[in-house]
């Protein structure tokens, strides 16, 4: 199966500069909006999971769309979920078994989940099971306009809801609605994408990816959000950002811009490669490579360097323990039920997104 080159390289940027703002956390008065890798992340889940529906057959669509993505993401999650708290016990004796409860069903929360960038991953099963839905209410050809048009209504009604209620707030974040741009995106690939072709175009999107990430945080001591995450800061401006439009939009450009260049992108770099491979173990591990940074003080930076390399090596190494729990759940959970179809044209990375 052929994989998308340009969205393995974004997958590879997005993982470490996750990993990047985490790492950062240790060093005094470092701010940067490394977090931006999740909206990344996001653009890329959306058009994968476009194009994972238009490429399945009629027949059982919903129940193998759920089994596809649920055993890609669920089960290695859990793993690592559990092995992170046991670590968690082991060295500090803490075990928060409402957060764990939690973070296993996926709901969100106030605080981070067991694993911190789970958090982000409770957004992937909301945009997944409203998919799912979708295609259960559509026996016939799937309507693709109907699927996103839904999905953003729902979300912008949420948005406006006059309720104090957090699941409401989750629902009614911005960054929901960066799915949909990646879903779009793959809709109009064919007219919009070679618009972006031009090395210009590269040149400005890559600047302004970088400065956004440079001069902007996804939080602010002074406001206080009903969802935490749902605002961009930037430096000297004291208004916030809905999240889309702050770091939605650049991540968008840049997306289209890359895509833009996959004929170009002939002979890739392995090692990029791998790590975009790997980018969902690199974006689970971070839990466990806290945890154990924690134990250390002080942190010095070159113990940082050496927690990055080791973490994306780490990561590399354990992607065949990610393919194969993912095989094995999907063979699990399709047995008996559906004829799994083979799904062309797009990379099965688990987190399509991620």
């Amino acid at each position: 199966m052929s994989k998308i080159v340009s969205i393995q390289l974004l997958r590879a940027v997005a993982c470490v500069l996750v990993l990047l703002i985490h790492l950062s956390l240790f060093v005094p008065n470092t701010l940067f909006g490394g977090a931006i890798g999740v909206d990344l992340f996001f653009l890329i889940s959306g058009y994968i999971i476009a194009s994972s529906i238009d490429n399945m057959r009629q027949k059982d669509r919903a129940l193998n769309f759920a089994v596809n993505r649920f055993s890609r993401v669920v089960p290695y999650y859990y793993l690592m979920t559990v092995v992170l708290v046991a670590a968690a016990y082991f060295f500090t004796g803490a075990f928060d078994r409402n957060k764990f409860i939690l973070s296993l069903l996926f709901y969100p929360q106030s605080g981070d989940p067991s694993i911190m960038p789970g958090w982000s991953l409770n957004h992937e099963i909301f945009f997944y099971l409203f998919m799912t839905l979708m295609l259960v209410v559509q026996r016939g050809k799937v309507n693709h306009w109907l699927n996103i048009g839904a999905f953003t209504l729902l979300v912008a009604t949420a948005a406006t809801l006059p309720v104090d209620n957090y699941f409401v707030s989750f629902v009614g974040t911005s960054i929901n609605i960066t799915f949909a741009i990646g879903y779009v995106i793959y809709l109009l690939r064919d007219r919009i994408v070679p618009r972006f072709a031009s090395n210009g175009l590269l040149l400005i999107s890559v600047v302004l990816f970088l400065a956004t990430i440079m001069f902007s945080l996804d939080f602010n001591q002074n406001y206080q959000d009903a969802y935490k995450r749902e605002s961009i800061f930037f430096f000297g401006f004291l208004v916030p950002i809905p999240r889309v439009l702050g770091w939605g939009i650049p991540s968008a450009f840049l997306f289209l811009t890359i895509l833009a260049k996959e004929n170009a992108l002939t002979k890739p770099n392995r090692l990029v490669m791998k790590i975009g491979d790997a980018s969902y173990t690199v974006y689970l591990i971070q839990g466990l490579m806290m945890l154990l940074l924690s134990l250390i003080q002080p942190v010095s930076v070159w113990l940082l360097v050496v927690t990055l390399f080791a973490t994306l090596g780490a990561s590399v190494l354990l992607y065949g323990l990610e393919s194969n729990v993912a095989k094995f759940s999907k063979r699990v959970l399709s047995w008996g039920l559906v004829k799994q179809p083979k799904i062309v044209g797009s990379s099965s990375n688990a987190l399509e997104v991620k």
